[in-house]
């Protein structure tokens, strides 16, 4: 599914872009017109495999269950706070990177890419622990949940240190791709350290945001969210004002401390439901 919208996506924006000179609102357009392609190809598929897989024709009536529909609602409205939170937290950091200067909000954007890019690769175990955790707990099997936290954990945290690994070989490398200005550069080598701890440390708290999820525990997952952005709001302020940028980044992996520390304090309301 992600491959073809990323591919109609490609195709429609640059036909758009390119063909039609639309500029920005081409872009626009052509996500919009991928994403609702996608959707009713994707639509078409499911409802064709639920027919064959399990013999059951779909009913609207069936899906447009009130009660189940509220609970859904309530659960995606959870994780729409807690992801606005989440992307004032990068907002954040943007805004007070703008406060230092010019060049160091431009330095910013560049390694903040590196830790989008770590990202990727450590959601994707959140992504595949989500349905199996939801399975565990439908079938009331405790020792079979704690052991799929036990090794998606491990295995994040050690796909973070490969990540990290990876950063300090070619660190060097790919910023000197990304910019040929030499001061860019220069700020960019100051602060490779962060690039490198901040996967590791992050990689507690995308785990367990899967975990959470899974667990349909999204009131929880938005609450220790919202603790944590406002604490990184608040110590952010401080170090980056004695501490300049070297501030502003140990103040982002605090920020990815208090998600885990705060979706730990939480964990024992999944361990009731066994």
């Amino acid at each position: 599914m992600i491959v073809t919208l990323s591919v109609l996506n490609i195709v429609f924006s640059s036909i758009l872009v390119l063909s039609y000179n639309l500029n920005i609102f081409g872009v626009a357009l052509g996500t919009l017109f991928a994403s609702y392609i996608t959707v009713f190809i994707f639509t078409t598929f499911t409802y064709q495999f639920i027919i064959k897989k399990f013999k059951l024709l779909p009913r609207f009536e069936k899906l447009a269950i009130k009660s189940k529909l509220l609970k859904l609602f309530n659960i995606n409205f959870d994780i729409f706070i807690r992801t606005l939170f989440l992307t004032f937290s990068f907002l954040w950091v943007t805004y007070l990177g703008s406060k230092l200067g010019e060049d160091y909000l431009a330095v910013n954007t560049i390694l903040m890419q590196f830790i989008i890019l770590a990202a990727f690769f450590l959601d994707a175990y959140a992504f595949s622990t989500e349905g199996i955790i939801g399975f565990t707990i439908g079938r009331r099997n405790k020792n079979s949940f704690l052991s799929v936290v036990k090794n998606s954990i491990q295995i994040s945290f050690i796909t973070a240190l490969i990540v990290s690994f990876i950063y300090i070989i070619f660190f060097k490398q790919i910023i000197n791709i990304i910019t040929d200005i030499e001061i860019l550069r220069f700020i960019s080598y100051k602060h490779f350290l962060w690039v490198v701890i901040i996967p590791p440390v992050a990689s507690f708290c995308y785990q367990l945001d899967g975990i959470f999820i899974g667990a349909s525990q999204t009131k929880e997952m938005r609450n220790a969210m919202v603790v944590s952005v406002l604490s990184f709001i608040i110590i952010s302020i401080y170090l980056t004002k004695y501490f300049n940028n070297h501030g502003l980044w140990f103040s982002l992996m605090c920020f990815m401390i208090f998600r885990s520390l705060t979706l730990r304090f939480y964990f024992n309301k999944i361990l009731r439901k066994f």
